[in-house]
């Protein structure tokens, strides 16, 4: 996990915008410092940090509110008078590049906080948005990472007054820790895997035992009388088999005569047909030879038919014009006399409505009378009718009764003899069911018997599959045992090969030589840097004691200019002796001050140098010779001990190979010879399966004919013996019958039901009848009452006014004034319009004459060339009229033509290829017989061979059986030793490293890689002090202590170090945990990024001199470090800096440094 970038808002004295990014060159170094006062806002730019990632800072650990908070809503990292803070960090991990963002806003009224948080993923240069939801996105944040906020203070971000909290943790912290970095949580899979496993294996063996116990086998005299039946029926087979694959030869050869001889007899019909419509086709071709020849003048005729049709059109435009003109002359006449006519309406129309208003009054009050007596006489019909129909309806239905009656007492004759004539059938109704329980019990025989002989024939199949698997393990096995040979000899070459590799070095040898080159580089590095501290001391001596000359000889020259100054005056005399004052103090401390801590510096550098130097007093000796030469020696050296450490390893890889390709084969060899054996046993088994089926069809047979004599004695009362009906036809007869006698009976019973039904329905009709007429006849009388009264008004009313309606007469009369003066005005617009339109009819006329004498003679001219043309070809127009055919005409005589062409070509081929074929068959005679001759002997052949067949796939299937049962017996043994011994195995493992809950070995992985993680900080921590090591402590795996070489090798416990003690080992820690995580696979978590806030203090020179040139080493790994630090030293030490300025005003600060932008 390594940070690129950091951006955020409003966060503690750091108001407004900001962004580091730490990709820019100047990181590259792999280590920076933060620097500013204390109280400036160093530690901020950490808490922009863990706000982004986690919401929450190292000082707060926790995004929980006390009550009081809950009240006033506080958000302690947020500017003071601002609404709105937020951090933004975009980091790698795992390979995957992440963007997380948290942001606080408050609200304007309330001044709640409203939180959110955002993660994203870089996917194809494209930031995919993961999460929006602040609680999921602290889960997939953290999971992206690695690390929870906890484990991210102890190993990535140690901050202020938490920085040895790894170093104080408990045993459970740490797993988790660890368990977060290296990926260890697999060994909890693999633990609850093997504890799975044993419960499965002892499983597994019990059900193997229990099979063992389940197989039963034949005698020894049972399985020899089997295979010598078998071996009967085998050769009986054999000599069937021979004598139907000759005939068979003959049939083939029979049948394909038949088949070329009709093909012969089809292909010369076919022959004759194509010659016949070939001939068919003569009378087309010719036509088809003068419409090729017409075609050509198709042009001609097409101009002429253009003219035509253009002088056809001017004609036509012509005679429209001039129908016109007549009708526009009729019109005019016809709107003349209409004009006449609309007047006279007009005049009608008043005078019909004068007539009209003087009998309206009367009229209406008649109209009045008769709706009355029209009301009276519909109701009165109304009753009239529904009596009637009434009275229809009943005759209807008794006439319909009448029918139904007759007919049901007809069914009750007929059901009475067909129920005299099943009168013998009544014993049916009682012993149905055991007949069709019998049928059941054949028709299961038969189907047993049919699977036994499946059985029987799947047997015989199965043993010849058995004897081929034989003969194919026993050519593995063979095979096996040839390679398993050629890989031993192998083996033993790259097992001498190896050995002679390893005369050198032993592989402790080797690592100790490394290490000791190692501690050897390290300690040059050291030695290289403490003599460039003495340089540059030496350097700072130099410029001094040239500061000091200058200072002596202007100091004297200040003396001078002081002692002339009193002669002039005492205001010159004091400047001068004030600035003589100035050049003293500074002489002074040049030579009381400065030289003198100069000259004490290089003693102590000198000093570090010879206390380093003590170490290996030769290396000294040699450094200080030529350094340059020193450091190639050391690093070739280094890289020879490594490049014949891995040619031994490469050697000893490709022997372990060479034998673990042996024991593979080994093991595949005697897999073979497994399957060899177990290809036997299936053999065996087959021929005992094989003799069994054959038992099973002889006891099969006798069961079928058995139930089959029994069902035969219960069907041969009622006429069915051993004719040639199957079992079901008989049952299907028998039921038939049956189901006749019971419905006869019931037939007989619903018809005299139904007649008795339908006598009572009919004299309940007949009431119902009389008793309609008479409402009929008492509503007639109602009826003509009051239709001679109604009719006696309409007489008047029709003589006053007729049938018309006063106001619908009304408005009619009013439309017909209306419409006659309209038509007044219409008329005489129209006149106005049609003499206007006869003149323009005159003008066209005259036009269209002139263009139609054109076209008359263009068309004399078009006739005469045509003519002219087509005499060479044809004597007439008509002849050419004649040949002339539409183009889809042509087209399909053409491929008419062509299609009889080739028909007749493909039959004469056809008829030579069939007389061919016919005769070639013929020279190859197999047989005189007859067809039906050699047929029947063939079928009474593959009886012989069925019945023998079937003999042998019984005995097979016996012998099989037994095989089986035998191979099963012998696998279920073998199964049962393998599960024993996989049981054994698993059990084994369980003890040592399996339990349900997992914690067994995974608390043993992760006390290896603590012990990993305690070497890495052990080399680490011999770069800052030799003094002190780490060691695992007794009792808790996850424990360790330290041991204090400077007081006789005295363990101390992690709880009883000094501060700058507990610092060293800290930090040693926190370097060993990054640089086992630059190591891991994918899968577990890299750390990249260590950010170390002040603990510095607690540091002498020396020892804060060892911790940096440490840090700076993490560079070589691709490492960030991030360093608070207010110590001059620190600064001193580390070029790369960002700065945290105070403001002007208000209280906030300022950042400064590479990478870091505003806004």
């Amino acid at each position: 996990m390594k940070i690129q970038t950091i951006a955020f808002e409003n966060i503690n004295s750091l108001a407004g915008r900001w962004k580091i990014d730490f990709t820019v060159p100047a990181y590259q170094d792999g280590i920076f410092l933060i620097t500013g006062r204390t109280g400036a806002g160093k530690t901020s730019i950490f808490d922009a940090v863990t706000l982004a990632l986690y919401g929450k800072t190292a000082r707060q650990k926790s995004d929980r509110s006390t009550a009081e908070q809950k009240k006033t809503d506080d958000c302690p990292y947020m500017t003071k008078g601002t609404r709105v803070c937020w951090a933004e960090a975009v980091f790698e991990s795992r390979g995957r590049l992440w963007k997380s963002s948290y942001r606080v806003t408050r609200s304007s009224k309330k001044g709640t906080l409203q939180k959110t948080g955002e993660l994203a993923e870089l996917v194809n240069g494209v930031w995919v948005p993961r999460t929006d939801k602040l609680e999921e996105w602290r889960e997939k944040t953290a999971e992206a990472i690695g690390l929870r906020f906890q484990e991210f203070l102890r190993c990535v971000l140690l901050a202020q007054g938490s920085f040895a909290e790894f170093l104080r943790a408990k045993g459970d912290d740490r797993a988790v820790i660890l368990e977060g970095i290296t990926g260890t949580e697999i060994y909890k899979d693999i633990s609850r895997q093997v504890h799975a496993e044993k419960r499965a294996r002892e499983k597994a063996l019990e059900e193997a035992e229990a099979q063992v116990q389940g197989i039963r086998l034949l005698s020894a005299e049972d399985l020899k009388a089997l295979r010598v039946r078998l071996a009967g029926f085998e050769e009986r087979e054999e000599a069937a088999e021979k004598e139907a694959a000759r005939l068979d030869e003959a049939l083939s050869w029979l049948h394909k005569k038949a088949d070329l001889t009709h093909e012969h007899e089809e292909s010369k019909k076919s022959l004759e047909d194509a010659r016949e419509a070939d001939k068919r086709f003569a009378e087309n071709r010719q036509r088809l030879d003068l419409a090729r020849k017409a075609r050509e003048f198709e042009p001609q005729l097409a101009a002429i038919k253009r003219n035509d049709d253009a002088l056809s059109e001017t004609l036509q435009k012509l005679k429209g014009y001039q129908e016109s003109a007549k009708a526009k002359t009729l019109l005019l006449e016809e709107l003349s006399a209409r004009a006449t006519e609309a007047e006279q309406r007009v005049s009608e129309a008043r005078a019909a409505s004068e007539q009209l208003e003087a009998v309206a009054p009367r009229v209406q009050a008649l109209d009045e009378e008769r709706a009355v007596l029209k009301e009276k006489r519909d109701a009165a019909s109304a009753a009239v009718q529904k009596a009637l129909g009434i009275k229809t309806g009943r005759e209807e239905e008794l006439s319909k009764l009448a029918s139904d009656l007759k007919r049901s007492e007809a069914d009750a004759e007929a059901a009475a003899l067909r129920v005299e004539k099943t009168a013998k059938d009544d014993v049916l109704l009682e012993s149905f069911s055991g007949m069709r329980e019998q049928s059941r019990q054949v028709r299961l025989a038969d189907e047993r018997l049919e699977a036994a002989q499946s059985e029987l024939t799947r047997a015989s199949a199965a043993l010849a599959s058995a004897t081929n698997a034989v003969r194919e393990a026993d050519r593995q096995a063979e095979k096996g045992r040839a390679q398993l040979q050629t890989l031993r000899e192998k083996a033993a070459q790259a097992k001498l090969l190896s050995d002679a590799a390893r005369g050198g070095l032993t592989q402790s040898g080797q690592i100790a030589a490394l290490i000791s080159l190692d501690e050897q580089i390290a300690l040059t590095k050291l030695l290289d840097a403490a003599q460039k501290e003495i340089e540059r001391v030496s350097v700072l001596q130099d410029k001094a004691a040239a500061e000091l000359t200058e200072a002596e000889r202007v100091s004297r020259k200040s003396d001078q200019r002081a002692i002339q100054a009193k002669r002039s005056g005492i205001e010159m005399a004091v400047n001068f002796a004030r600035i003589a004052g100035e050049k003293a103090e500074k002489l002074r401390a040049l030579k009381h001050d400065r030289i003198p801590y100069l000259s004490g510096l290089r003693v102590t550098r000198e000093t570090n140098l010879k206390r380093l130097g003590a170490a290996d007093p030769n290396l000294l000796k040699e450094f200080l010779a030529d350094r340059v030469a020193l450091q190639r020696r050391l690093t070739e050296a280094r890289e020879a001990i490594q490049n014949w450490s891995r040619k031994t390893e490469n050697t000893a890889k490709s022997a372990q190979e060479a034998a673990a390709a042996a024991e593979e084969a080994a093991e595949a060899y005697a897999g073979f010879q497994a399957q060899l054996a177990a290809a036997r046993s299936q053999e065996a088994a087959a021929k005992g399966r094989t003799e069994a089926a054959e038992k099973t069809v002889a006891d099969e047979k006798e069961t079928s004919a058995s139930v089959r004599n029994a069902w035969l004695e219960l069907v041969r009362p009622f006429g069915f013996g051993e004719g040639s009906l199957s079992v079901e036809e008989t049952m299907n007869r028998l039921s038939e019958r049956r189901k006749a006698r019971s419905s006869a009976l019931k037939d007989r019973d619903e018809a005299e039901k139904a007649a008795v039904t339908q006598r009572a329905l009919i004299a309940k009709a007949e009431e119902e009848r009389v008793k309609a007429a008479e409402a009929a006849d008492a509503a007639g009388i109602a009826l003509k009452s009051a239709s001679e009264a109604f009719e006696a008004k309409t007489g008047e009313r029709h003589e006053l006014f007729g049938t018309a309606v006063v106001f619908e007469e009304r408005r009619s009369i009013r439309a017909q004034l209306d419409k006659a003066t309209a038509a007044k005005t219409a008329v005489q617009q129209k006149i106005e319009e049609a003499s206007e339109q006869k003149h323009k009819a005159e003008a066209w006329i005259e036009q269209c004459e002139k263009q139609a004498e054109e076209e008359r003679q263009n068309s004399k001219t078009l006739e005469t060339n045509l003519d002219i043309s087509i005499h060479g070809s044809f004597k007439t127009r008509e002849e050419f009229l004649r040949a002339r055919r539409e183009p889809d005409v042509i087209a399909e005589w053409e491929k008419e033509s062509l299609e009889v062409q080739s028909a007749l070509r493909a039959a004469e081929s056809r008829v030579k290829h069939a007389e061919k074929a016919l005769q070639d068959h013929l020279m190859k005679s197999v047989t005189a017989e007859a067809q039906e001759a050699v047929q029947a002997k063939r079928e009474a052949v593959q009886a012989q061979l069925l019945e023998a067949v079937r003999g042998a796939t019984q005995a097979e299937t016996e012998l099989k059986a037994d095989e089986e049962s035998r191979r099963q017996s012998d696998n279920a043994r073998r199964v049962a030793a393998a599960a024993r011994a996989e049981f054994d195995r698993w059990n084994e493992l369980n003890d040592l490293i399996g339990s349900e809950d997992g914690a067994k070995f995974v608390r043993f992985a992760q006390a290896l890689t603590f012990r990993r993680l305690l070497h890495f900080a052990n080399e680490e921590l011999g770069q800052l002090s030799r003094r002190y090591v780490l060691e695992p402590a007794a009792g808790d795996p996850l424990d360790f202590q330290v041991v204090d070489n400077s007081l006789n090798c005295l363990s101390r416990s992690a709880t009883n170090l000094s501060g700058g003690e507990s610092f060293l080992v800290s930090l040693a820690l926190a370097l060993g945990l990054s640089r086992m995580s630059s190591g891991g696979s994918r899968q577990s978590l890299q750390v990249d990024t260590v950010f170390l806030d002040e603990g510095f203090g607690t540091l002498d020179l020396e020892m804060l001199e060892r911790a940096l040139f440490a840090l700076s080493e993490l560079r070589n790994q691709g490492k960030l470090v991030g360093v608070i630090s207010h110590i001059e030293e620190v600064g001193q030490k580390i070029p790369v800096r960002i700065e945290v300025k105070s403001g002007s005003a208000g209280g906030l600060n300022q950042i400064e440094g590479p990478g870091v932008t505003r806004g």
